[in-house]
């Protein structure tokens, strides 16, 4: 039990700059999308009206392959978009995440620790059978994993 509450330590400060750093994520995401938008829009005109250098004089500019590159734009959008959902969507897991662990830990504190013995359960007495014979299981004595089950046909 050390070992799980120095766990449960270090993952409090894990947990929090993880956190962070989906916030820091998120806002940043925001950032890039709300910024390739101000700065492209959503759509590449097919010809706009040039008069900046080298143009002595206001010249109709075309912009190669618009459509695919007006295409580009839209999907780069969506893949903003959808990263900043995953990013609410793994806060939402988080925070809900956390509500159960402090649920839990009440729980446990409310219970001295060991949980079904706030509720009203017994332990069995010393001379029951184990759950393990009325199943039809062997008791296994060596250092096998499974059990096995004593099958007799006849």
């Amino acid at each position: 039990e050390g070992s799980a509450e120095g766990h449960m330590v270090s993952g409090g400060v894990l947990s929090k700059c993880y956190v962070l750093h989906v916030c820091l994520r998120a806002v940043l995401e925001v950032g890039f999308v709300l910024a390739q938008w101000k700065l492209f829009g959503f759509q590449v005109p097919v010809h706009f009206l040039c008069t900046s250098a080298p143009c002595s004089q206001p010249v109709d500019c075309y912009v190669s392959r618009p459509t695919e590159k007006t295409i580009f734009l839209l999907f780069m959008f969506c893949v903003g978009v959808f990263c900043i959902l995953l990013n609410l969507l793994e806060l939402n897991h988080l925070g809900w995440k956390k509500i159960r662990q402090a649920v839990r830990l009440r729980e446990r504190a409310s219970w001295g620790g060991c949980p079904g013995m706030g509720r009203g359960y017994k332990t069995f007495p010393p001379d029951s059978p184990s759950l393990t014979s009325l199943l039809g299981f062997r008791e296994v004595t060596s250092t096998t994993f499974l059990p096995t089950l004593d099958l007799v046909v006849g």
